[in-house]
């Protein structure tokens, strides 16, 4: 949500709002309104070989660049369950969540359709054979996916500094078990 657009307030249509750092208030009606930022959950999927899978984005923002399979979390679900439908609806795949294990989180900016998200993501990761990359079937927001290793993977090709920054600690991961 990005409140600074805001002429009224949600609650009561009354104009008499003030700014604050992170929020609104309606001298009207006193509520506050909060510009929180969105949940969002991805997944890095690994091959035996540590390649990884990376989806190239069908729609904007940033259509064309390659992302973790992942995305928001819906009023009711955790990180976890986001992480497992997410799989399923972009990629026909099933993850358990016993399965996920966390890797770290980032912020993002998410600008689509004349709106800015600003996001919180938190990444996981989850082993899979190469049996199931090849039984992935795209669908939802992905055209397309690559396993690639991570080291082959340059800033320009992904999306969003978040994954970069997941790509980096997974390097990172990847030297500590050499």
């Amino acid at each position: 949500m990005d409140i600074d657009k805001f002429i009224c307030c949600p609650y009561c249509a009354s104009t008499a709002l003030t700014k604050e750092p992170a929020h609104m208030a309606c001298t009207t009606c006193g509520r506050h309104i909060y510009d929180n930022q969105a949940a969002a959950a991805g997944v890095v999927l690994r091959l035996p070989d540590n390649r990884v899978v990376l989806a190239k984005r069908a729609r904007n923002p940033h259509k064309g660049k390659h992302d973790f399979p992942g995305g928001f979390v819906d009023r009711g679900e955790n990180l976890e369950q986001a992480a497992v439908r997410e799989i399923r609806e972009e990629l026909g795949l099933s993850i358990a969540q016993k399965d996920l294990r966390y890797i770290c989180s980032g912020s993002f900016i998410y600008p689509f359709a004349g709106n800015t998200t600003y996001g919180t993501d938190a990444h996981f990761m989850a082993d899979i054979t190469h049996e199931e990359v090849e039984s992935i079937r795209v669908r939802d927001d992905v055209a397309a996916v690559v396993s690639i290793n991570p080291h082959d993977i340059t800033r320009e090709m992904v999306s969003y500094e978040s994954t970069w920054r997941v790509i980096l600690r997974i390097r990172e991961i990847m030297k500590q078990k050499c």
